[in-house]
């Protein structure tokens, strides 16, 4: 795990693989730890996109809206996060996927959202 300072609060990315849940189940569970503000789901909300990089498939997800759980720092009972971004990559390999969500205030996502993507882009699982 990676703290990555902003203005707005830290964000935290996560690096890891050899979790339960296929790719998609993963996913979806990362989307349902955010609500929307107005009421309607965060599947709304939600962009999931394929790409192929290599031999490699990667599945990108953006949503953003109130987070309400997760691991690490920001997990807790009753806790929730208003404004907030989450930016997951799942990379899909023959030994299984590795995992890389990024997760904080929306300012902060929005300023380290490009180096995310260059570092899902430039790994070699």
């Amino acid at each position: 795990q990676y703290r990555l300072p902003g203005e707005a609060g830290d964000a935290e990315l996560a690096i890891f693989t050899g979790i339960g849940g296929t790719p998609q189940q993963n996913i979806d569970r990362w989307i349902n730890q955010l609500s929307n503000p107005d009421g309607g789901s965060p599947e709304d909300s939600a962009t999931v996109k394929k790409e192929q990089m290599g031999s490699y498939e990667v599945t990108y997800l953006d949503v953003s809206g109130t987070f309400n759980g997760g691991m690490g720092p920001m997990a807790g009972e009753g806790s929730s996060f208003e404004d907030y971004r989450l930016l997951g990559a799942v990379i899909e390999t023959p030994k299984g996927p590795w995992f890389l969500k990024l997760t904080g205030p929306e300012a902060t996502v929005d300023r380290w959202e490009d180096s995310f993507k260059r570092f899902v882009e430039s790994t070699e699982p």
